[in-house]
């Protein structure tokens, strides 16, 4: 199953999608692109930044990020087909290149962002690619 940073993100931070998100963790063998990684570690910054999160839990968060078995698939030959998907639903080029790694794989993309996903539930080019975490668990 293909997942999006929202998905890893929500392992790490209590949120209304945690549940099902975990469930996916312990029961599937995960794919994501490896701009993952970053968009997680990125996230975690901003949210201790802000101070939503406590500084000292960051290494610890990251630590176990890099030890999640994700299999990671490269973003780069994608990027064409990312760059049209975000043109055609409006949303940023980084989430787009996950799901057009969904199409390539033939595979649905799982998000935990639902502003993504009504945006890709939208189009017909990519209204079968994808998946609320909540479907997908």
């Amino acid at each position: 199953m293909l997942i999006d940073a929202s998905v890893a993100l929500s392992w790490f931070v209590v949120c209304e999608e945690t549940e099902a998100s975990l469930a996916l963790l312990e029961r599937c063998r995960l794919r994501a692109p490896d701009i993952l990684a970053a968009e997680v570690r990125g996230a975690l910054r901003t949210l201790s930044a802000r101070g939503e999160l406590p500084q000292k839990q960051l290494s610890g968060m990251e630590r176990r990020l890099s030890q999640l078995a994700i299999e990671m698939s490269p973003s780069d030959p994608h990027l064409r087909e990312a760059f049209r998907l975000a043109q055609i639903i409006s949303e940023p080029i980084y989430s787009c290149i996950y799901l057009a790694l969904a199409q390539a794989l033939a595979m649905p993309l799982v998000t935990a962002d639902r502003r993504f996903y009504g945006a890709a539930r939208r189009s017909p080019a990519t209204a079968g690619h994808v998946r609320f975490v909540s479907e997908a668990a």
